[in-house]
C-alpha cells in the first residue's frame, strides 16, 4: 500500500462513519464528474479476462490500478482519482460486479474511458465451473448477479432463479451481463469493447487500440506485464497470478461442458452469440 492510502487510512479512521459517508458522497458528486476523465473503468462477465486487461495495463507507467478487492468491490473514492489526477496519472480499476450500475456511472463518472470484456460463453461458463472456494463461482455468485441485472432488464424477475440449475443460471448470467453493452453504448459513454479472444491472438494490436482509445502513449510494458508489476502481488481475485505471461493456449481451453450443457447455453445465448460472430 502506497504512503498515500496508509495517509488517508489513517485519517479516515478518525472520522466517524457517517460523516465519512458524506464527506464520501459529497466527494463523488462534486469531484468524481470532472475527475473521471483520466478513469478507467474495465467491465463485462465474470471470468471473461478482465484482470488479464488490468494487469496488462496496470503495467503502463502512466497508470494506477486498484484491484476489485483494494476498494472492496466499489469505485474508487474520489481522493483516490484526485491524488493520481494531480501525479498526471489515469486510475484503472476493474468491476465486473458493477455491470448494471450504468446510470451510477453516467452520473458520477461521465468523463470516465470504459473497457467491456467479451469472451465467449463456452469458456466463460466452463471457467465458472472451474472457479472453486468451497463451492463453484456459479453456485457462489450467479444468483445475486442476476438481481442485480434486473435492474436493468426487468424480466429476470420472470425467472424462478431458486430452482434454475447450475447451467441455466450461468447462461442468464452471460446473456445480460453481454446484453447490457448495448445499454452502455445507447448512453453515449466513452466505450470501447473488444473480445478476450483477440487479446490473446494479437495482443500488440488490440493494446495499441486500447491506449489509443485513452489518449495514451504506446509502452512496451503492457506485453509484459508479468515483468513490470508495481506491487509484490501474485495471487488475485479469481485465481489469475500476475506473474505469469499471456498464455495463448486459453483461446481454447480444455471446456467441462457436457452436450446438454452446450445445448442449453446454446437455446439462451445463441442470439448474442450470433451477434458477437460467435459459433
Amino acid at each position: 500500500m502506497n504512503r498515500f492510502l496508509k495517509f488517508k487510512h489513517k485519517i479516515s479512521a478518525q472520522i466517524p462513519p457517517q460523516q465519512r459517508i458524506r464527506i464520501h458522497n459529497v466527494g463523488h458528486t462534486i469531484l468524481s464528474p470532472y475527475l473521471s476523465k483520466k478513469y478507467i473503468l474495465i467491465t463485462g462477465c465474470q471470468r471473461s479476462g478482465t484482470t488479464l486487461l488490468f494487469l496488462m495495463l496496470n503495467a503502463h507507467p502512466l497508470i494506477y490500478g486498484l484491484d476489485e478487492s483494494d476498494t472492496g468491490f466499489d469505485y474508487p473514492t474520489s481522493f483516490n482519482l484526485l491524488y493520481h489526477f494531480l501525479k498526471g496519472d489515469y486510475t484503472c480499476s476493474k468491476l465486473p460486479t458493477r455491470v448494471s450500475d450504468v446510470n451510477k456511472i453516467k452520473k458520477f463518472f461521465p468523463q470516465a474511458k470504459i473497457l467491456f470484456v467479451v469472451r465467449h460463453p463456452y469458456n466463460v461458463i466452463s471457467s465458472m465451473q472451474n472457479l472453486w472456494t468451497e463451492r463453484n463461482w456459479i453456485h457462489r455468485c450467479a444468483k445475486a448477479e442476476l438481481q442485480n441485472l434486473s435492474s436493468l432488464f426487468p424480466e429476470i424477475n420472470k425467472l424462478d432463479i431458486d430452482s434454475l440449475a447450475e447451467i441455466y443460471l450461468a447462461s442468464y448470467v452471460w446473456k445480460y451481463k453481454n446484453l447490457a453493452l448495448s445499454i452502455y453504448q445507447e448512453k453515449n459513454l466513452n466505450l470501447l469493447s473488444l473480445k478476450y479472444e483477440d487479446l490473446l491472438n494479437n495482443p500488440q494490436l488490440m493494446m495499441e487500440n486500447i491506449l489509443n482509445f485513452l489518449d495514451l502513449p504506446w509502452s512496451e510494458n503492457v506485453l509484459k506485464h508479468h515483468k513490470f508489476a508495481k506491487e509484490n502481488r501474485i495471487n488475485y481475485i479469481g485465481n489469475t497470478r500476475s506473474d505469469k505471461p499471456i498464455d495463448k493456449t486459453k483461446i481454447k481451453p480444455k471446456l467441462t461442458l457436457k452436450e446438454s450443457d452446450l445445448e442449453v447455453i446454446n437455446n439462451i445465448c445463441g442470439d448474442l452469440m450470433s451477434n458477437f460472430k460467435y459459433h
